[in-house]
């Protein structure tokens, strides 16, 4: 039952990270699977929209503190992040 529920969750996040999703920014629309927000201590919190096929939708919220493995990684790929801000996350490629 456990490893069952790990692939779904699996198949939740991929579906999350590949889909995108219309999000008007200013003037232009931007492409995104959700916002991101770091905190004032340095943790990145992601909260991401996925939609499958079907009309299958799904939310997620995801938090990188400063010494996950990810945190640099995750940092690079919003092209930076200040504590307090927060932007539009874009699909992982």
């Amino acid at each position: 039952m456990k490893s069952v529920f790990l692939v779904l969750i699996f198949v939740f996040i991929i579906i999350l990270l590949s889909s995108g999703c219309k999000v008007k920014g200013g003037d232009s629309v931007v492409n995104s699977i959700g916002e991101a927000t770091m905190l004032q201590d340095g943790t990145i919190v992601l909260n991401l929209r996925g939609q499958g096929e079907g009309g299958m939708k799904g939310d997620a919220q995801l938090s990188y503190p400063k010494n996950h493995q990810n945190y640099n990684e995750i940092l690079k790929h919003l092209d930076g992040l200040k504590p307090g801000e927060s932007k539009p996350v874009p699909p992982w490629e």
